[in-house]
């Protein structure tokens, strides 16, 4: 993913964002949900939508996010911190997304 964002090789990092996940959730125990979130994730896909191509700089701190969550599970750290560290990166994406000039373009738009 490093190497993808230093040649702004969206597409790679996106694909390779996504496998990174995946290889997560295919480890969940809830096979009902894993499928849920593969639908969305091609539903997003067949739009051409990435976070990465409207929030660039999130791109970086995605790397740190996916690097701090490897070394969580590493030291076994338990689930609810791991979930309170996702869900704390969660807003901060969105935060990022809602403060993008295409959120604030698409906002007026719609009013």
């Amino acid at each position: 993913m490093h190497q993808a964002l230093q040649s702004a090789d969206i597409p790679k990092f996106s694909h390779l964002n996504r496998e990174f996940h995946f290889y997560i959730y295919d480890r969940c125990q809830n096979s009902y949900l894993v499928e849920l979130l593969r639908e969305t994730w091609e539903r997003l896909a067949l739009r051409g939508h990435t976070d990465f191509n409207y929030i660039p700089k999130r791109s970086w701190v995605s790397i740190e996010e996916h690097t701090r969550l490897l070394d969580m599970i590493e030291r076994h750290a338990s689930q609810d911190e791991i979930e309170q560290m996702l869900r704390h990166n969660k807003l901060l994406t969105y935060e990022a997304y809602q403060s993008s000039p295409r959120y604030s373009t698409r906002s007026t738009t719609l009013l």
